[in-house]
């Protein structure tokens, strides 16, 4: 079966004339353009062209195909028209609740972007820790970090997990040394969390190791953590997209096992019904995807 693409360089070759002159069109190099030919005519099983040293000339078969290729293009062209054209007609609101920092470091800047492609979608975003009840419409998504969905009514997509680890101001690792494993951490004053991650499994299996009489402080957001470690009195786990971003800071070690935590996309199938919550989530979930590297440290 012949690509769609290829027909649209047949098109410009046709054009044009000439390899040359369609990949000047058409923003490519002259290679690919007749690569790309040679691929439509094998697909097709039939010569489209005549080459010469002077350009190219359609053989009688592809004289022969040359309005059904217009018609094609037409139909594609006529397409993307409307789906521009729903696109412009989505309205609405989209609730979406996530924590803070996922929120101010991942949701947002994609917020933007879709906002420029869907005008008359507004986005109201609910920043916090607590589970907002996405079946009773508190919210229409929801992103969940540490756990996977845990009511069989919702629609649930999987996300790029999040890599913790355990950071400390480069103020405090040049006065005291930094851990190099979890088993260290117990000669470490300690910053630990007094809500949000403190049921995780990741968490409990960390803090298992800490010197309780060492805990000198705690936080119950992950941007206040990243905070009380910038003001130097101890060591203190945060996501490697927080930590990795804090110049303040230094990572003690890799991210171990056991600190990764999953992360999940949850809607409600009569929020997913509407199309502005639909559209919401096919453009975030792949620009989450695409940021893999980043959330789980190696970005």
């Amino acid at each position: 079966m012949y690509e769609w693409s290829d027909l649209r360089i047949f098109l410009a070759v046709v054009r044009e004339g000439s390899a040359l002159g369609a990949a000047k069109t058409l923003g490519i190099n002259q290679t690919t353009v007749n690569r790309r030919v040679q691929a439509l005519e094998h697909a097709l099983g039939l010569t489209l062209f005549d080459r010469r040293n002077r350009g190219h000339s359609l053989t009688e078969h592809g004289k022969a195909l040359l309005e059904p290729a217009k018609r094609v293009a037409k139909a594609a062209n006529d397409l993307s028209s409307a789906a521009e054209r729903l696109r412009r007609n989505i309205s609405g609101v989209v609730r979406i609740t996530a924590p803070e920092d996922t929120s101010s470091r991942l949701i947002i800047p994609i917020a933007a972007d879709f906002r420029r492609q869907f005008p008359d979608v507004r986005i109201e975003q609910v920043v916090a820790d607590r589970r907002l009840d996405i079946v009773h419409g508190e919210a229409d998504i929801a992103i969940r970090n540490g756990s996977g969905p845990d009511d069989d009514r919702l629609v649930a997509r999987r996300l790029p997990g999040f890599a913790w680890s355990l950071y400390c101001s480069k103020d405090y690792a040049q006065a005291h040394g930094m851990p190099a494993s979890r088993d260290e951490v117990t000669g470490h004053d300690f910053v630990a969390y007094s809500e949000g991650p403190v049921n995780w499994s990741g968490y409990r299996w960390f803090v298992a190791a800490v010197d309780p009489t060492r805990i000198v402080s705690q936080s119950n957001t992950i941007p206040n953590m990243a905070a009380v470690l910038r003001s130097g009195i101890g060591v203190g786990l945060l996501p490697c997209f927080i930590g990795n971003d804090e110049p303040m800071l230094k990572r003690c070690f890799d991210a171990p096992r056991e600190l990764y935590a999953e992360s999940w996309l949850l809607t409600s199938p009569e929020a997913l019904s509407s199309p502005q919550v639909r559209a919401f989530v096919d453009f975030l979930v792949p620009r989450l995807m695409a940021q893999r590297n980043l959330l789980t440290g190696n970005g």
